[in-house]
């Protein structure tokens, strides 16, 4: 075997092992397309919203939790207004949102998919 005929020898291999190459990664990608549904994103598509962010909203509004939202706000306005306190309404705050949570937590597991 001459020096041209071994050097087209190896194109020829490397053409038929590209193609080769080429094909199955067809054969591959028609195979899982088959099988595997694409899913593409619709820009039509309404804005997601969060059902817990929804519940928060309206169970901060019922009475029994309007009422911690009052007391929050009256202890908020009045460590504002001094210059020096200790008082910091953690107690309001905290009474305020388990009130909140545990109005949102009747309702949120129904809402999620």
């Amino acid at each position: 075997m001459g020096v041209v005929s071994y050097l087209h020898h190896i194109r020829v291999s490397s053409c038929t092992h590209y193609f080769n190459k080429k094909r199955t990664m067809s054969f591959i990608q028609n195979f899982v397309a088959r099988f595997v549904p694409i899913v593409k994103a619709d820009d039509e598509e309404a804005e997601l919203v969060d059902p817990q962010k929804v519940l928060r909203e309206s169970c901060a509004e019922k009475p029994n939790c309007v009422k911690f939202h009052t007391r929050l706000t009256t202890c908020n306005d009045r460590v504002n207004s001094r210059k020096a306190t200790e008082e910091t309404c953690l107690e309001e705050l905290i009474d305020y949102v388990s009130c909140v949570d545990h109005c949102v937590s009747h309702d949120l597991f129904s809402k999620l998919k």
